[in-house]
């Protein structure tokens, strides 16, 4: 801010000397098509502005608060004062705002960057048309509830035509609804770490271990709960399916039986660092058999003697044959 300010303040005060020299400064003018020109050290300065307010854009009006909130928070949940560091919370909220964002970033380069690029639109236009997805993406993500308190809190008279917000009550309206929802996932989050450590304390206390810090304890089962939260979500659909839907054709139930075996992948890497040899050659050959398996259960073949060795007695001879891969390994 202090740069940018020093050089407007030259550019102000040297501009009758530049203007005498032949030198346009700041300068606005029509062109011949009807539009406006602006002279290039006026475009410089605008330049270094919108650069100098681009951080607090990108907090603004896009999902970057949701999810550093949500990380963060996540990350005192477990427990972890400094694991992951700040820097890498925000370069994880960086790429997933980027990534999110990309359909609404390529649709404002497309058709407003590249026109402005050709001279097709002028300045005015483009900025209208690249602030048009932007619009809609926090329009979609904020609470009407918010768009009436700012809009009575501007004199606003908001008559539910969402086309017509102007930014400054829009802008405050989403940062708001994006906070309540942040805090709101983040929440949710912390009521099964929050159980953890209650039951830990209860057993520790029952255990007259007073002195040992809960805390020590319940770390590893707050990170078995984030690593397993995937495959436990799995089993929960395949469970909600057999109970709401227990005539369900067997194709929907194989992918989730094919997903809840094979989630061990998440944590390969330690599997390979741990199990020796005849281990690793017991878990690829349960890992076989539980995939021949789901596919045997779902295409109900082969089914050589279906009244006493059929289809679902091969499927259940491969869930043993993973047992024992399991217990043995």
């Amino acid at each position: 801010m202090l740069k940018l300010f020093f050089i407007t303040f030259l550019s102000l005060i040297s501009g009758s000397a530049l203007g005498q020299a032949g030198v346009p400064l700041l300068n606005i003018s029509e062109n011949s098509a009807g539009g406006t020109d602006y002279s290039l050290t006026l475009q410089v300065l605008i330049l270094m502005t919108v650069l100098t307010l681009l951080p607090s854009l990108l907090i603004m009006m896009t999902s970057f608060v949701r999810i550093i909130i949500v990380m963060s928070l996540l990350r005192q949940a477990i427990g972890t004062a400094q694991t992951p560091p700040n820097i890498v919370l925000i370069g994880i909220s960086l790429f997933l705002t980027f990534f999110i964002m990309s359909p609404i970033l390529q649709t404002v380069y497309n058709d407003a960057a590249i026109p402005y690029i050709d001279e097709d639109i002028s300045a005015e236009q483009a900025i209208d048309v690249a602030l048009s997805p932007i619009r809609t993406f926090m329009i979609t993500q904020t609470r009407e509830d918010d768009l009436m308190i700012f809009s009575d809190i501007g004199e606003y008279e908001y008559d539910g035509d969402e086309e017509n917000i102007p930014l400054s009550v829009l802008i405050p309206s989403f940062m708001t609804s994006e906070l309540k929802t942040a805090f709101t996932i983040g929440f949710l989050i912390y009521i099964p770490f929050v159980i953890i450590d209650l039951v830990v304390a209860s057993v520790l206390m029952s255990m007259g271990m007073m002195m040992l810090s809960p805390m020590m304890i319940s770390m590893p089962f707050k990170l078995m709960l984030f690593v397993l939260v995937a495959v436990w979500v799995v089993a929960f659909i395949g469970v909600m399916i057999m109970v709401f839907w227990p005539k369900a054709p067997q194709n929907v139930l194989v992918p989730v039986f094919l997903v809840v075996g094979w989630s061990a992948l998440l944590v390969i890497n330690e599997f390979v660092t741990s199990l020796n040899p005849i281990g690793l050659v017991l878990l690829i050959l349960g890992g076989a058999f539980h995939t021949i398996g789901a596919i045997v259960y779902g295409l109900k073949r082969p089914d050589p003697w279906p009244n006493t060795f059929g289809f679902h007695e091969i499927f259940h001879f491969c869930v043993v044959v993973v047992f024992f891969c399991r217990q043995l390994k």
